[in-house]
């Protein structure tokens, strides 16, 4: 299926389910050494607590603030591992960026209430 035969229900789901692979992956961030670099992250970009009633303007800014401390995160890891989790980090922040955007280049009015 191509992204133009996409409901916005589709789109709006597939929005979801990054959004709700990117809150998990932060969680588990949190618990290491990448979470002071995470606090960095605006307050007021907080992710809603159930992905499928999410503002997709507000995905696409979280997601760039996340991808953002990531990728600054990773170029100060000294373990694999967690430069590992800061990349998988921002690849998810991006996803979830190109998937708002994605919604919201088809329905630009779009606001959680539809």
């Amino acid at each position: 299926m191509t992204p133009e035969m996409l409901s916005n229900l589709d789109k709006r789901e597939i929005c979801a389910d990054h959004l709700g692979n990117l809150r998990a992956l932060q969680r588990r961030a949190a618990r290491t050494p990448l979470a002071p670099y995470l606090a960095e992250i605006p307050r007021c970009l907080v992710l809603p607590t159930d992905p499928r009633h999410g503002d997709p303007q507000l995905t696409k800014a979280t997601a760039l603030e996340v991808a953002g401390a990531a990728t600054r995160a990773a170029g100060r890891m000294e373990s694999f591992e967690h430069v590992d989790m800061a990349l998988e980090l921002s690849k998810a922040a991006m996803r979830a960026y190109e998937a708002a955007c994605d919604l919201l280049s088809t329905h630009p009015g779009t606001t959680p209430a539809e």
